[in-house]
């Protein structure tokens, strides 16, 4: 499946399986800018794609390479674990499909906004 492909099908799955994610969009450097921030519906997801490297094959190109979920939720109760939960869920409905594998996982704090980057690892084909 290509890019194309393999983030319309996989935003509809995060969709259809997250019932508490409003939103997917794709990652362009929103976060830690205030003006690009607030348009976004919380929680939500921003789907990043890292480098792939692709080898030829017979039948095109097969790449491999890294897709960053960032699981985006924003609240001011310094005791919510709200975006624990979503983050948890959000790992559950979609780890192991379409080939994604989970690699790392990292969290940093924008004010009230948390960002759950979780990194999955994935072939490509073109």
């Amino acid at each position: 499946m290509n890019k194309t492909e393999f983030y319309t099908t996989v935003k509809a799955e995060i969709i259809r399986a997250n019932t508490d994610i409003k939103k997917v969009y794709r990652f362009r450097g929103q976060l830690g800018d205030p003006e690009q921030e607030s348009p976004l519906s919380y929680p939500c997801v921003l789907i990043e794609f890292s480098p792939i490297d692709y080898q030829a094959t017979t039948s095109g190109q097969r790449g491999r390479g890294n897709i960053i979920f960032h699981v985006v939720t924003k609240d001011m109760n310094p005791e919510s674990t709200t975006d624990l939960t979503i983050s948890d869920t959000f790992h559950k409905s979609i780890d192991r499909k379409f080939g994604l594998v989970r690699t790392s996982e990292d969290s940093e704090n924008h004010g009230p906004i948390t960002d759950w980057a979780i990194q999955y690892n994935t072939n490509v084909f073109e």
